[in-house]
């Protein structure tokens, strides 16, 4: 009974300890939208989540996701293509995958500024 209770133990604090340090990766909002607009004219909530999805499930299915802020958006543009290719993103998933980033990545350094 106490190796088990030990193994349960152990997967509880592993758990913990990877949602603690997890990045926040946060779903777009309206105002989301708004940055996004400044840069794309018909962007919509659904493109934005759409793109924060595939981030999550391809980019997270292979590595940690990186917080959006972690990069400067010449960065971004820079690696995104490339990890485009590996994670088999078709063109318009990568440019989903893009306007989230881009734009939570703006949303956050307009934030930080405030």
């Amino acid at each position: 009974m106490n190796g088990l209770k030990n193994k349960f133990l152990l997967l509880t604090c592993i758990s913990i300890f990877f949602i603690c340090c997890a990045p926040a990766i946060i779903k777009p909002t309206i105002e989301d939208v708004n940055f996004a607009k400044q840069k794309w004219n018909d962007v919509s909530l659904a493109q934005l989540n759409n793109g924060y999805s595939l981030y999550v499930a391809k980019c997270g299915g292979c590595h940690f996701l990186h917080k959006i802020n972690e990069l400067n958006e010449n960065r971004w543009l820079e690696i995104l293509p490339i990890m485009s290719k590996k994670a088999k993103l078709t063109d318009e998933q990568n440019d989903l995958v893009m306007k989230y980033i881009i734009t939570k990545c703006k949303s956050a350094n307009s934030s930080a500024k405030k």
